[in-house]
Protein backbone atom coordinates (compact mmCIF):
# COMPACT_ATOMS: atom_id res chain seq x y z
CA UNK A 1 0.00 0.00 0.00
CA UNK A 2 1.36 3.42 -0.98
CA UNK A 3 2.14 6.14 1.54
CA UNK A 4 -0.62 8.30 0.06
CA UNK A 5 -3.25 5.59 0.54
CA UNK A 6 -1.97 4.86 4.04
CA UNK A 7 -2.41 8.55 4.94
CA UNK A 8 -5.98 8.40 3.65
CA UNK A 9 -6.69 5.44 5.92
CA UNK A 10 -5.14 7.21 8.91
CA UNK A 11 -7.30 10.25 8.17
CA UNK A 12 -10.33 7.97 7.94
CA UNK A 13 -9.44 6.44 11.29
CA UNK A 14 -9.20 9.87 12.92
CA UNK A 15 -12.53 10.93 11.40
CA UNK A 16 -14.19 7.73 12.61
CA UNK A 17 -12.89 8.31 16.14
CA UNK A 18 -14.25 11.88 16.18
CA UNK A 19 -17.56 10.81 14.58
CA UNK A 20 -17.97 8.07 17.19
CA UNK A 21 -17.41 10.60 19.98
CA UNK A 22 -20.02 12.87 18.37
CA UNK A 23 -22.40 9.92 18.15
CA UNK A 24 -21.98 9.21 21.87
CA UNK A 25 -22.50 12.88 22.78
CA UNK A 26 -25.58 12.95 20.55
CA UNK A 27 -27.05 9.91 22.30
CA UNK A 28 -26.22 11.24 25.77
CA UNK A 29 -27.98 14.51 24.97
CA UNK A 30 -30.88 12.62 23.39
CA UNK A 31 -31.36 10.35 26.40
CA UNK A 32 -30.96 13.10 28.99
CA UNK A 33 -33.08 15.82 27.38
CA UNK A 34 -35.56 14.13 25.00
CA UNK A 35 -36.13 10.40 25.35
CA UNK A 36 -35.20 9.96 28.99
CA UNK A 37 -33.02 7.35 30.67
CA UNK A 38 -35.96 4.93 30.87
CA UNK A 39 -35.38 4.05 27.20
CA UNK A 40 -31.60 4.05 26.75
CA UNK A 41 -31.22 1.73 23.71
CA UNK A 42 -27.84 0.72 25.08
CA UNK A 43 -27.48 -2.19 22.65
CA UNK A 44 -27.81 0.15 19.67
CA UNK A 45 -25.12 2.41 21.05
CA UNK A 46 -22.77 -0.46 21.90
CA UNK A 47 -23.16 -2.14 18.51
CA UNK A 48 -22.58 1.14 16.66
CA UNK A 49 -19.41 1.80 18.67
CA UNK A 50 -18.18 -1.77 18.07
CA UNK A 51 -18.70 -1.42 14.30
CA UNK A 52 -16.76 1.84 14.28
CA UNK A 53 -14.05 0.34 16.50
CA UNK A 54 -13.37 -2.57 14.14
CA UNK A 55 -13.08 -0.25 11.13
CA UNK A 56 -10.88 2.14 13.13
CA UNK A 57 -8.56 -0.75 14.00
CA UNK A 58 -8.31 -1.57 10.30
CA UNK A 59 -7.43 2.03 9.39
CA UNK A 60 -4.72 2.37 12.05
CA UNK A 61 -3.31 -1.15 12.41
CA UNK A 62 -4.62 -4.06 10.34
CA UNK A 63 -4.39 -2.50 6.87
CA UNK A 64 -0.63 -3.22 6.97
CA UNK A 65 -0.90 -6.82 8.24
CA UNK A 66 -1.82 -10.18 6.78
CA UNK A 67 -5.24 -9.88 8.43
CA UNK A 68 -6.13 -6.75 6.46
CA UNK A 69 -8.70 -8.42 4.19
CA UNK A 70 -10.40 -10.31 7.01
CA UNK A 71 -10.71 -7.24 9.26
CA UNK A 72 -11.80 -5.11 6.28
CA UNK A 73 -14.59 -7.52 5.32
CA UNK A 74 -15.73 -7.98 8.92
CA UNK A 75 -15.87 -4.23 9.58
CA UNK A 76 -17.87 -3.48 6.44
CA UNK A 77 -20.13 -6.46 7.07
CA UNK A 78 -20.88 -5.15 10.56
CA UNK A 79 -21.75 -1.72 9.18
CA UNK A 80 -24.02 -3.30 6.56
CA UNK A 81 -25.81 -5.31 9.25
CA UNK A 82 -26.13 -2.19 11.42
CA UNK A 83 -27.67 -0.16 8.58
CA UNK A 84 -30.10 -2.97 7.70
CA UNK A 85 -31.01 -3.34 11.39
CA UNK A 86 -31.80 0.36 11.78
CA UNK A 87 -33.73 0.31 8.50
CA UNK A 88 -36.03 -2.43 9.82
CA UNK A 89 -36.26 -1.19 13.42
CA UNK A 90 -37.08 2.39 12.46
CA UNK A 91 -39.42 1.22 9.69
CA UNK A 92 -37.75 3.14 6.89
CA UNK A 93 -39.90 1.20 4.41
CA UNK A 94 -42.63 3.81 4.88
CA UNK A 95 -40.22 6.63 4.01
CA UNK A 96 -38.81 6.38 0.49
CA UNK A 97 -36.03 8.88 1.12
CA UNK A 98 -34.71 7.06 4.19
CA UNK A 99 -35.13 3.70 2.44
CA UNK A 100 -33.10 4.98 -0.53
CA UNK A 101 -30.49 6.29 1.93
CA UNK A 102 -30.14 2.84 3.52
CA UNK A 103 -30.12 0.94 0.21
CA UNK A 104 -27.43 3.22 -1.24
CA UNK A 105 -25.24 2.62 1.81
CA UNK A 106 -25.63 -1.17 1.44
CA UNK A 107 -24.72 -0.92 -2.26
CA UNK A 108 -21.64 1.15 -1.35
CA UNK A 109 -20.57 -1.52 1.14
CA UNK A 110 -21.01 -4.24 -1.50
CA UNK A 111 -18.92 -2.35 -4.07
CA UNK A 112 -16.21 -1.58 -1.52
CA UNK A 113 -15.92 -5.29 -0.75
CA UNK A 114 -15.83 -6.24 -4.45
CA UNK A 115 -13.18 -3.61 -5.26
CA UNK A 116 -11.01 -4.88 -2.41
CA UNK A 117 -11.13 -8.33 -4.04
CA UNK A 118 -10.79 -7.24 -7.65
CA UNK A 119 -10.62 -3.62 -8.75
CA UNK A 120 -11.68 -2.30 -12.14
CA UNK A 121 -12.27 1.04 -13.79
CA UNK A 122 -15.98 0.31 -14.25
CA UNK A 123 -16.47 -0.44 -10.55
CA UNK A 124 -14.47 2.65 -9.62
CA UNK A 125 -16.73 4.88 -11.71
CA UNK A 126 -19.93 3.18 -10.51
CA UNK A 127 -18.88 3.37 -6.87
CA UNK A 128 -17.92 7.04 -7.12
CA UNK A 129 -21.27 7.89 -8.73
CA UNK A 130 -23.16 6.03 -5.98
CA UNK A 131 -21.13 7.87 -3.33
CA UNK A 132 -22.20 11.13 -4.99
CA UNK A 133 -25.90 10.16 -5.01
CA UNK A 134 -25.61 9.01 -1.40
CA UNK A 135 -24.09 12.38 -0.43
CA UNK A 136 -26.95 14.26 -2.12
CA UNK A 137 -29.57 12.18 -0.31
CA UNK A 138 -27.72 12.69 2.97
CA UNK A 139 -27.66 16.49 2.46
CA UNK A 140 -31.41 16.51 1.73
CA UNK A 141 -32.16 14.56 4.92
CA UNK A 142 -29.93 16.74 7.10
CA UNK A 143 -31.32 19.91 5.54
CA UNK A 144 -34.83 18.71 6.35
CA UNK A 145 -33.91 18.46 10.02
CA UNK A 146 -32.08 21.79 10.19
CA UNK A 147 -34.24 24.03 7.98
CA UNK A 148 -37.65 24.37 9.59
CA UNK A 149 -40.75 26.26 8.30
CA UNK A 150 -39.99 28.99 10.81
CA UNK A 151 -36.34 29.31 9.87
CA UNK A 152 -32.88 27.82 10.36
CA UNK A 153 -32.67 25.76 13.54
CA UNK A 154 -29.80 23.85 15.09
CA UNK A 155 -28.83 22.94 18.64
CA UNK A 156 -26.20 20.76 20.30
CA UNK A 157 -28.24 17.63 19.60
CA UNK A 158 -28.46 18.33 15.85
CA UNK A 159 -24.91 19.65 15.65
CA UNK A 160 -23.48 16.41 17.06
CA UNK A 161 -25.60 14.29 14.73
CA UNK A 162 -24.62 16.31 11.66
CA UNK A 163 -20.93 16.13 12.63
CA UNK A 164 -21.20 12.37 13.21
CA UNK A 165 -22.94 11.76 9.87
CA UNK A 166 -20.71 13.98 7.74
CA UNK A 167 -17.41 12.76 9.22
CA UNK A 168 -18.46 9.13 8.89
CA UNK A 169 -19.27 9.73 5.22
CA UNK A 170 -15.89 11.39 4.54
CA UNK A 171 -14.16 8.51 6.35
CA UNK A 172 -15.88 5.94 4.13
CA UNK A 173 -15.12 7.98 1.02
CA UNK A 174 -11.43 8.11 1.95
CA UNK A 175 -11.37 4.36 2.55
CA UNK A 176 -13.02 3.86 -0.82
CA UNK A 177 -10.37 5.97 -2.57
CA UNK A 178 -7.54 4.21 -0.73
CA UNK A 179 -8.79 0.69 -1.42
CA UNK A 180 -9.17 0.76 -5.19
CA UNK A 181 -11.91 3.27 -5.83
CA UNK A 182 -9.46 5.76 -7.35
CA UNK A 183 -8.07 4.18 -10.52
CA UNK A 184 -6.16 6.83 -12.43
CA UNK A 185 -6.21 7.21 -16.19
CA UNK A 186 -2.47 6.75 -16.18
CA UNK A 187 -2.78 3.27 -14.70
CA UNK A 188 -5.47 2.42 -17.24
CA UNK A 189 -3.26 3.52 -20.14
CA UNK A 190 -0.30 1.59 -18.76
CA UNK A 191 -2.45 -1.51 -18.40
CA UNK A 192 -3.66 -1.37 -22.00
CA UNK A 193 -0.34 -0.29 -23.48
CA UNK A 194 1.56 -2.87 -25.55
CA UNK A 195 4.86 -3.69 -23.78
CA UNK A 196 8.02 -2.60 -25.58
CA UNK A 197 10.61 -5.34 -25.94
CA UNK A 198 14.18 -4.00 -25.77
CA UNK A 199 16.67 -6.16 -27.65
CA UNK A 200 20.28 -6.40 -26.51
CA UNK A 201 23.31 -7.42 -28.55
CA UNK A 202 25.03 -10.80 -27.98
CA UNK A 203 28.11 -8.94 -26.75
CA UNK A 204 26.06 -7.27 -24.01
CA UNK A 205 24.50 -10.62 -23.15
CA UNK A 206 27.93 -12.21 -22.78
CA UNK A 207 29.14 -9.37 -20.55
CA UNK A 208 26.05 -9.64 -18.35
CA UNK A 209 26.43 -13.44 -18.21
CA UNK A 210 30.06 -13.16 -17.16
CA UNK A 211 29.13 -10.69 -14.42
CA UNK A 212 26.54 -13.13 -13.10
CA UNK A 213 29.11 -15.93 -13.08
CA UNK A 214 31.78 -13.84 -11.35
CA UNK A 215 29.29 -12.66 -8.72
CA UNK A 216 28.33 -16.26 -7.94
CA UNK A 217 24.73 -15.91 -9.10
CA UNK A 218 25.20 -18.88 -11.49
CA UNK A 219 27.64 -21.81 -11.44
CA UNK A 220 30.15 -22.82 -14.14
CA UNK A 221 27.81 -25.33 -15.78
CA UNK A 222 25.05 -22.78 -16.15
CA UNK A 223 27.55 -20.20 -17.37
CA UNK A 224 28.89 -22.49 -20.12
CA UNK A 225 25.37 -23.53 -21.15
CA UNK A 226 24.07 -19.97 -21.47
CA UNK A 227 27.30 -18.89 -23.20
CA UNK A 228 26.87 -21.58 -25.83
CA UNK A 229 23.26 -20.51 -26.41
CA UNK A 230 24.31 -16.90 -26.94
CA UNK A 231 27.16 -17.82 -29.29
CA UNK A 232 24.80 -19.95 -31.37
CA UNK A 233 22.81 -16.81 -32.15
CA UNK A 234 25.75 -15.29 -34.11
Amino acid sequence: MSIKNNRKLILSGILLVVSTVCYLLYNIYLLYNIVGWSNPNVLNIIFTVVCAGVLISYCFIFNRTKLNRIVYYISLGLFAFLKAYFCVKRNYFNNRLFLLYSVLFLVIIAIMIIVKTKSSTELSIAGTVIFGVYAVVQIIILAGWIIKPYGFYINFYLLMFVAYTVMEFIAFLNIWLAEGGNISIKNKVTKNKVPIIVKTSPEDDLISLKQLYESGAIDEREYNQKKAEILNKF
